[in-house]
């Protein structure tokens, strides 16, 4: 744990807890709190009765004047403390190396509670800061994004101290520590980001958020032959492969139970699968050609039930659910480094995932919380790290198979009962809407967005159906009856 108030270097400058500006507006005595007696001069202040150098901290724009919203400022904090003087949104940017580099974005709450997030993104996703600069980590490939929370800990420099942690490209979980003082409504402040065990990288902090990258969704090779469809039907279930218009249908798997949860990797070439070892006692994920050439199981251990394997936008992870849908797992795409992102903490379960183009975020379906006697699926977002869990759907009915669109911009998921159907939500859970209704089907599941965007997948009794993006124009897949579960890509 760094100390905010032992002396901080920052770009060779030596800042001390008070060096980054004055005490808060109306301490005229630099204690931390505002008096009767300095609002009082405050007032002479303002009238032209006392010079305003016999307290400059009422004058919060820096004009050589004392207005009346700088007086109630003042009242403010008389009432509530000094924090109050450092509430706001702040941002900074920090830079990494030539590749990585980071947005900075904090809330400070008059109560001196902060919380905010660092952002950490990569031009070039398949290089890592930390082999590149000899440091203690390195950077999940494409970036990763850390929740922060702290407190403001010196009320009259507005000094602070942000937390938190990533888990890293070699499954280590790195501590992120982000210190300074705040700059208050003008100016900027120089802070400190530490990333692990070494030394801290500088930004400078000023007041206002900074926009976040929008997703950018990585290129996608065509298919071969054309968009087609991967899924598990027959008795047992082995993974086939398709064209849209029902043709050309393929097994390519032969295990000795049940394969299932086929997922396409990025560029087409692979199928991502649960599939049970050859005893059939338990299940792992295994990955195929597209052909049905060089299957190979990824990770091996009777006790593991892995289901539901999600690609990275990249192609160099697959994200999963692990003991039957206790956790959330992520390993590379050859197997290797498995590390858990979600561990079950109150009994709730896990199901599909899917991540957001840009990396950074996986939606999933859980039942977490857990409602006592009532076991209900909704749609939620995590960091790529396992943090930040945050819930974008509640309602009576469940709600599941969430796919994040290729623009990044929205989620389909499917929605049982009544009103069920395929809807989209916004990824901060804002501007739900239902884009596909079908009263004649018996239920409509697992919606799936095609790689380019342009068309939707859902599941229904009566075999797959394919609508345009905005869920018009429903046409059906021919030989897709009654099949467990599918991707189109």
């Amino acid at each position: 744990m760094r100390t905010l108030r032992s002396v901080l270097v920052v770009g060779g400058v030596l800042l001390g807890a008070a060096a980054a500006h004055a005490a808060c507006s109306g301490d005229c005595s630099g204690d931390g709190a505002v008096a009767v007696n300095e609002l009082v001069l405050g007032v002479n202040i303002a009238f032209g009765s006392a010079a305003l150098d016999q307290c400059g901290s009422f004058d919060v724009n820096g004009d050589g004047a004392v207005a009346v919203n700088e007086l109630i400022g003042a009242v403010n904090n008389a009432l509530d403390g000094c924090n109050g003087s450092f509430a706001g949104d702040y941002s900074g940017r920090v830079t990494f190396d030539a590749t990585y580099s980071g947005i900075i974005n904090l809330t400070a709450q008059s109560n001196g509670q902060v919380s905010g997030s660092l952002l950490v993104a990569s031009g070039a996703a398949l290089r890592a800061v930390g082999a590149l600069a000899g440091l203690s980590f390195t950077f999940p490939l494409g970036g990763v994004s850390v929740a922060l929370a702290g407190t403001v800990v010196d009320p009259s420099s507005g000094g602070f101290e942000v937390m938190g942690s990533f888990v890293d490209a070699a499954g280590q979980t790195v501590p992120v520590v982000i210190s300074g003082n705040f700059p208050g409504p003008t100016g900027s402040a120089a802070v400190n980001v530490y990333v692990g065990t070494d030394p801290p990288f500088s930004a400078m902090l000023s007041p206002g958020m900074l926009a976040t990258p929008s997703p950018t969704p990585r290129p996608t090779p065509p298919p071969v032959n054309g968009p087609r469809i991967a899924y598990a039907g027959g008795a047992p279930s082995h993974i086939h492969v398709i064209n849209v218009d029902g043709s050309g249908d393929t097994q390519i798997t032969t295990s000795a139970g049940n394969d299932s949860n086929p997922a396409w990797s990025p560029d087409g070439a692979r199928i991502a699968f649960s599939t049970p070892d050859s005893e059939n006692r338990h299940i792992g994920i295994a990955v195929v050609n597209a052909d049905g050439s060089d299957p190979r199981l990824l990770f091996s251990d009777e006790t593991f039930l892995d289901y539901f394997p999600a690609w990275s936008p990249d192609g160099s992870r697959i994200a999963f659910t692990a003991g039957g849908g206790d956790a959330v797992d992520v390993m590379n795409a050859d197997g290797s480094a498995r590390h858990r992102l979600v561990t079950k903490s109150g009994g709730e379960s896990y199901g599909h995932l899917s991540w957001s183009p840009d990396g950074s975020r996986i939606a999933v379906q859980s039942t977490r919380p857990r409602d006592s006697g009532h076991v209900r699926e909704e749609i939620w977002v995590m960091n790529a790290d396992g943090s930040n869990f945050v819930r974008l759907t509640t309602n009576e009915v469940e709600d599941n198979h969430p796919d994040w669109s290729p623009n990044g911009l929205s989620i389909v998921f499917g929605r049982e009962g009544v009103q069920g159907g395929v809807y989209s939500i916004k990824p901060d859970g804002s501007g739900e809407k239902r884009l596909i209704f079908d009263s004649f089907t018996f239920g409509v599941s697992s919606p799936n967005w095609s790689r380019d965007g342009q068309q939707l997948a859902y599941q229904t009794l009566f075999g797959l159906k394919i609508t345009d993006a905005n869920g018009a124009n429903a046409v059906t897949v021919p030989n897709t009856n009654f099949i467990a579960d599918f991707d189109l890509r």
